[in-house]
């Protein structure tokens, strides 16, 4: 378990998770990080501290534990907080920040992942990048894999041999 300092809450990764996440995508260069499921906001802090020059926009579905995330801490600017139901059809705000010009990072971590993949591929376009979490253990291999058709795996070696379960892709 690892607990972030300035949070002073649980980040629900397994440890080491966050530095090889933000390492990938310190590679790939994003403009955009789209985080699904805010949480209680500790990988939203990390992120934000680590990409200061990159717009992230994270969407919760439960109001009062996205309320909670902002009251913790002082988000910086580049953080942008949204809410709605992002499961039931596809969410205008969420679909208008994947539309956006430039790189994306979309990463699925709320409450159904599998949805998510359905709902959200589809609108990234060429050189944007998917990740998920809990991968082989909320989410199944054969129930995405017709939404991954159009992409490709990044670093899922590197992610396994780690132990941890995010992998993620870029569309072709």
């Amino acid at each position: 378990m690892t607990i972030c300092k300035e949070t002073n809450t649980e980040v629900i990764h397994e440890e080491g998770a966050i530095g090889t996440i933000c390492k990938v995508f310190r590679a790939f260069h994003p403009d955009i990080i789209i985080e699904l499921g805010t949480g209680l906001g500790t990988f939203t802090w990390m992120l934000a501290e680590e990409f200061k020059n990159i717009d992230i926009y994270t969407f919760e579905k439960n109001k009062p534990e996205y309320q909670l995330a902002i009251k913790r801490t002082n988000y910086p600017d580049n953080v942008h907080f949204c809410t709605g139901d992002l499961l039931t059809k596809p969410l205008n705000m969420l679909v208008a920040v994947l539309g956006l010009n430039g790189t994306k990072v979309l990463y699925c971590d709320n409450g159904d992942k599998t949805r998510e993949v359905e709902l959200y591929s589809k609108h990234l376009k060429a050189g944007d990048m998917l990740g998920i979490h809990d991968y082989l253990t909320e989410v199944v291999p054969k129930n995405i894999e017709k939404y991954l058709k159009a992409f490709y795996p990044v670093n899922h070696k590197l992610f396994e041999q780690r132990g941890l379960s995010t992998r993620l892709w870029l569309k072709e």
